[in-house]
């Protein structure tokens, strides 16, 4: 299987964040929740194909973020 890597920023808040990968559409293709003490958040993800996605990060203190990440 392909591995795609994929490093995000996030704020650095010692609390979950539901982090989701969409495909353009608008099918999940990745759904986890991750704690971010460091600031960062790496992603695997296993067997998608090259094209772009959408990775929106969901805080429980509503930090907010969408990116688009060319895998």
């Amino acid at each position: 299987p392909v591995t795609s890597n994929a490093s995000v920023r996030v704020p650095q808040i010692d609390e979950p964040y539901l982090v989701q990968v969409f495909a353009l559409d608008g099918s999940i293709v990745y759904s986890q929740e991750k704690f971010a003490k460091e600031g960062e958040i790496l992603l695997s993800l296993d067997q998608l194909k090259n094209g772009l996605y959408v990775i929106s990060i969901r805080g429980l203190a509503e930090n907010r973020q969408s990116k688009f990440v060319k895998l």
